[in-house]
């Protein structure tokens, strides 16, 4: 069985190590959000943080059939696929509360496809994140996933809010382990989310002295882990 704890994941990863310490710490953040996300993208933001795996499942009846639905457990982005194929080419885009149109806009401004702008649906991927389709609701479960139940949780918009702080403060200064802790405990404590928590699984070595944030929404915590200096 394949390991889905980011943690593992990363312990797992053997990314190339260029000279250059940029070049080395994009090689390994690529690496990680991969891994995480488990479908090739042709363009990706806010690679850092990583999505947990574990959707809720709701069976509702309509139309005398069983429609499988479920809500995001990792808010944090979008894939925006440009055909039904899950291993085909997609875009990778932030967090938004209508994936359908943050899509179609893509599709709309030549990023995505040709011609007029198909139908589109959002499904929860097996990285438990959105991903547009371009296909009827039905083509969700046809794929195995479950169809996007509308709207964000609280709790849900609070992890996107302290997503994009996080990428803001720990891309302009370079944290040290401790440092880096609170930070995060500090961002959890401003949204209220007391069930959450914040830890760094393995010390930082003096060669990756940078923290780079992680989030395991399957387990509900911060974590966070060396690299180099910017």
């Amino acid at each position: 069985m394949k390991p889905t704890d980011p943690i593992e994941l990363f312990n797992q990863l053997e990314p190339p190590a260029p000279n250059d310490a940029a070049d080395r710490n994009a090689a390994i953040l690529a690496a990680v959000h991969q891994h995480a996300r488990t479908s090739r993208t042709k363009r990706a933001r806010n690679p850092w943080i990583v999505g947990g795996s574990a959707v809720a499942v709701v069976l509702a009846t309509a139309a005398f059939a069983l429609v499988w639905t479920a809500s995001v457990s990792d808010p944090t982005a979008v894939s925006c696929y440009e055909t039904v194929d899950l291993n085909g080419d997609l875009v990778g885009l932030a967090a938004s509360d209508d994936p359908v149109a943050a899509c179609r806009q893509l599709w709309l401004d030549g990023t995505l496809g040709t011609g007029d702008v198909p139908p589109l649906t959002a499904c929860v991927n097996e990285a438990g994140a959105a991903a547009v389709i371009p296909a009827e609701a039905a083509a969700c479960n046809r794929l195995g996933l479950a169809e996007l139940e509308a709207g964000l949780t609280d709790d849900q918009q609070a992890i996107i809010e302290i997503n994009e702080t996080l990428i803001d403060l720990f891309g302009n200064e370079c944290f040290d382990q401790n440092a880096a802790i609170a930070a995060a405990q500090e961002q959890l404590n401003e949204a209220g989310l007391d069930d959450w928590t914040v830890d760094a699984p393995e010390p930082f070595d003096p060669a990756t002295p940078c923290a780079i944030p992680g989030i395991d929404n399957d387990n509900r915590r911060i974590f966070v882990i060396g690299a180099s200096e910017r």
